[in-house]
Formats: C-alpha cells, structure tokens, sequence
C-alpha cells in the first residue's frame, strides 16, 4: 500500500479516528516496534542495548534496572509525531487517531503518560517479574490477586505502597512492568508475544482496519524512508513473528453494527446479479483492505448458506455451534483465485468435508443436478447417492452452461489422466 500519499493518509487518519480504545494498541504498536531496544522480563536482555538515533533517544545502558518512564515519554512521543508539510491541519501527533483526548507530556490530564505508564489506566503493573511471564499476564484486572479495598472503599492495588485508588482501565492489558525504587519507578516490557496477552489486546485492535493503521503509522516517519509498504513489512518491521499472528489481531469483528451494514449492502449486490445473465468471471479488483476483502467473503458466504437453508446441499448436515456459527461453508463453483464472481448461482452450500471434496473434484454434479462420484469415493462416508438439495428460488441455483459445465470438465479431465497413470503402471507391472 501507498503510504507517501498525503491525501490516503488523510483518508486513513479520518478512518481510524475514534475506532477504538486505540490508546493501548497505540502504546502496544510503539513497545512492539522497539522491541528489541527495550528492557524486557520475557528475553532478558543484556546490559547494553543498541540506541534508536533515528529518534534521538538516548543509548540505554543498565537495561535489567528498567528504564524511567521519561525515556517511555521521549520514546512513544517521537513514534507518534508525523511532520509532514503536506498534512495542513493534520500535522501533528498521530496518536490523535487512536484517542482524542490522548494528551502526552501534559501532567495536569488524567490520561498523561506518566499515570497511563503506571497505574492509573492500567498499562502497567508492579507483580512481580515471574507473575507477569506466566498466565498472570492476561489475566482480567478484576480477578486480580492483588486487587484489594482500600480505606477510601475504592479498589486498589496492594502492592503499591499508598494503595492507591487510581485503578481506571481494569480492562487494559498489562504491557509493561512497574518496579518502585524510591519514589521513582522504573520499567520493562513484558512478554509482548505471549498467546494470552495477544487475546487481551484482539478487542483493541479487532475494529481497526489494518492498510489504514499501516498508512498512518508509515507516513512521513523519520523510521520510514519507502513509499510503498506491504503486511509483510509491516509484520517484520513490528516484531511480529507471522503474518497469522496480525491476521488474528487485526481480525474483522462481525458483530459491529457498522460492519453488519457494509456486509448487508454488500449482500444486496450480489442479490442484484441473479437479475442478470451469468457471468463466470466477477471483478479482477485486487483488494488492498484486509476489511473490505473479509467483508465481501462474508456476505457471500451468508447469501449462500441461506439460499440452501444452513444445510449442506450434499448430505443435509445443518449444525449450529452453541455460539451461534453455522458448520455449512459457501464453495465457489468456478473457483475465487481464477475470478470467479461472487454470485449465488456459483454457489453451493457444502459441509466441510464435502466442500473438500468438490475442489478436488472427488464428485461433481451433472446436467440434471445429480452426482457423479470418482469410483475411489464410492464405500467412503462421505458417498451419497442421488441429485443435490436445491434452493427453493430456482433463480439460485447452480449456473449450468458455464459454471458447472467448467467444473464438470475439470472433473472429467482429471479422471482421464488418473486412469492413464493406472494403466501405464499396471502395464509396468505386468511386464
């Protein structure tokens, strides 16, 4: 994605204002990327750690001692600072997009660094180092060991020596380790790649479309120097360890109203197709949103399941999960990765097994919509005799000149070529 484009960052800023609780993701990301710079409980890093000069931070020496939140100040500060002529009025602190009332570097607002880093929002925690490697590090605020009442009836934490009331964000994920000295603390990342923390901080991050974070995240950073930046950058770059660890962060939460609109109106289109003749091939569009692509899937696997009333079209199996998720999968007939549009009469609503089944072209479905299986399928479970379940609107049903017809094609195909490989192996053996 084009992350040099004044007027797509403008796009995405606006975007990504006020999505989410960003103000975690947003110290998560910036502790994410310095990783490896950082002092932390999970990798014990030696003494001396390289300095970031591209920020200006200092070389952090004595690093098992922790840093002092004035070093975390400097540091998520510059992360989040875009200078760029061509911003106008959106030049400025791009931490604005995650929270507008996200003020760093001013002690008289209840959301300044220095009580986010410690206690009051919850970013921190003072357990101890070997707690926060374990399961303790996700675990929710509120089932706390150390949450106790204090004289003032509020809840706070009994490990900090005034037993402060300042516990706001009992929801907020523990990112960082607080350590007294003093009257001074110090601190150190945690285990930013732990599984469970990772489920803490989905919820954050789960409404935040990904090409809209990297685009504002990449543009005109004094780190970044490329104009086009891809996922696979973005997870190198962020000290993630796969591309399914960002996946499943940046996961597109369904349950969103807005969501549900954009899935809906996508729904009408492809309801608008079956008004038009067939056509095998839908759009070439490359989608760059992650969001835009997900959303789309989903709508057309909800168009498919409930032509064919949530059951398969092979075997009936119709199954809900006590969650509330259908077993029934919607399979592209002419296949997606070949173009294939996204058309209900290109549909069939499969199992699991049976969806399977059909890409690899163990059965396929003839001119009068009955089955026709490889021989090796007949005996195996997943045989059935006769012609498929069929929506009740005749206007679904699968395309025959062109879709089945390719599928069926393909099918014969390669039967032939398998049948010729028997032959010449068991005229090999004969002689």
């Amino acid at each position: 994605m084009d992350v040099s484009n004044a007027n797509l960052f403008k796009e995405a800023f606006h975007t990504l204002n006020g999505k989410t609780h960003g103000d975690t993701l947003a110290v998560y990301l910036a502790l994410k990327y310095h990783q490896h710079t950082l002092p932390s409980i999970a990798t014990r890093h030696k003494d001396i750690v390289v300095s970031d000069a591209q920020i200006g931070l200092p070389t952090l020496e004595g690093v098992n001692k922790g840093v002092t939140s004035s070093i975390l100040e400097n540091l998520l500060d510059s992360f989040y600072t875009k200078r760029h002529s061509s911003l106008g009025q959106n030049n400025g602190r791009v931490c604005r997009i995650f929270n507008g009332t996200f003020t760093p570097l001013q002690s008289h607002s209840q959301n300044n660094w220095r009580d986010f880093f410690r206690y009051a929002l919850g970013i921190s925690c003072l357990a101890s180092e070997e707690e926060l490697l374990g399961d303790f590090v996700a675990e929710h605020r509120s089932l706390c060991k150390h949450l106790i009442q204090n004289d003032e009836g509020a809840l706070g934490c009994e490990l900090h020596p005034l037993r402060t009331k300042y516990i706001r964000g009992l929801h907020k994920p523990k990112l960082l380790h607080w350590k007294l000295s003093g009257h001074k603390g110090v601190y150190k990342t945690v285990d930013l790649n732990n599984p469970l923390l990772e489920d803490v901080i989905r919820p954050f991050s789960s409404r935040v479309p990904l090409d809209s974070l990297i685009t504002t995240l990449y543009f005109g950073s004094a780190w970044n120097t490329l104009s086009d930046i891809s996922v696979e950058r973005f997870v190198s770059d962020f000290n993630f360890e796969s591309i399914d660890q960002v996946e499943h962060l940046f996961a597109v939460d369904f349950d969103d109203p807005a969501t549900q609109r954009k899935i809906k109106q996508v729904k009408r289109e492809i309801a608008s197709e079956q008004t038009k003749p067939f056509s095998l091939v839908g759009s070439t569009k490359t989608y760059t949103s992650t969001i835009e692509k997900k959303i789309r899937t989903r709508a057309f696997t909800e168009a498919v399941r409930e032509a064919y009333n949530f059951a398969c079209a092979v075997c009936g199996l119709k199954y809900d999960s006590p969650s509330g998720k259908w077993e029934v999968q919607a399979a592209h007939v002419y296949p997606k990765e070949l173009f294939g549009i996204d058309d209900v009469r290109n549909g069939l609503a499969l199992c699991r097994t049976h969806h399977w089944a059909f890409d690899q072209f163990a059965f396929t479905i003839d001119t009068s919509y009955k089955l026709l299986w490889h021989p090796n399928a007949k005996g195996t479970s997943m045989y059935k005799e006769g012609s498929i379940a069929l929506p009740i609107d005749q206007r679904m049903w699968p395309n025959q000149d062109e879709a089945l017809a390719w599928h069926r094609s393909r099918f014969s195909a390669q039967n032939i070529v398998k049948d010729k490989g028997k032959r010449k192996k068991s005229k090999k053996f004969n002689t």
